[in-house]
């Protein structure tokens, strides 16, 4: 198989990011949760068929309701001895709250419309500063391009799909052709678009193990594409 980029190749640019973020902050202060008998449909849980998996209520609770220490209000609510609501989450609640970056909470819907359009907007955000001060707008006849993803990280956590880490390299794409930042300030566009007349060679991540998780950082490296396929067929040629 014909390899995209030659050794000889110079890269025209070369953008790092360090420190590449693994998580984004979606709120400041998470909303305190209570149990409630009720569900969203306002059918009862069997709280009293408790089996200490399928409903999320500890055995402990369930005993002090079945003592009479505890109870139920008449919104649904579990109370403690002094009729206070009881905090489903204490340790959580009042803390930031992060959310994982993870191309499987991209692409399979886990997390909700809001959220992920918040992950979208760190993430661009992130790469930005990066972005602007390390490249400058290629020439015409630079395109299209081939990118090498050289991927710096630490291999002593739990094992990982690599292939998961794909929309790092969408979302600095888009920060690539776009024109604004995420407040309507203007930036400069590095190439007109990110469609197949531009880039024929997208990124993909090569692993390269490092001993420090504080060293981890990603690398782009954007070359001509020289195929003979591409550089001989019109379509390239004419545009």
């Amino acid at each position: 198989m014909q390899s995209v980029v030659t050794p000889k190749t110079e890269a025209l640019q070369t953008l790092t990011i360090p420190k590449y973020k693994t998580k984004v902050k979606t709120s400041e202060s998470r909303r305190k949760k209570y149990y409630n008998k009720y569900d969203s449909k306002g059918v009862s849980r069997s709280y009293e068929d408790y089996d200490g998996e399928t409903i999320p209520i500890p055995k402990t609770y369930m005993k002090k309701v079945r003592e009479g220490v505890w109870d139920w209000n008449s919104n649904g609510y579990l109370i403690d001895e002094n009729g206070e609501r009881v905090v489903a989450n204490p340790r959580a609640a009042g803390t930031p709250n992060y959310e994982s970056l993870s191309g499987n909470n991209f692409s399979s819907g886990y997390v909700k419309p809001i959220v992920r359009a918040k992950l979208v907007a760190a993430l661009k955000d992130f790469y930005r500063p990066f972005v602007q001060e390390q490249l400058e707008p290629f020439d015409e006849e630079d395109f299209p391009l081939a990118v090498q993803w050289k991927c710096y990280t630490t291999l002593d956590r739990s094992s990982f799909d690599l292939s998961n880490f794909w929309f790092y390299y969408k979302y600095l794409e888009d920060c690539l052709h776009e024109e604004e930042d995420g407040d309507g300030n203007p930036v400069t566009q590095i190439m007109p678009d990110d469609s197949i007349q531009y880039v024929t060679a997208p990124a993909r991540p090569l692993l390269y193990p490092i001993d420090e998780w504080e060293d981890r950082k990603f690398v782009f490296e954007f070359y001509p594409d020289t195929r003979p396929a591409i550089n001989n067929h019109p379509f390239w040629n004419d545009s």
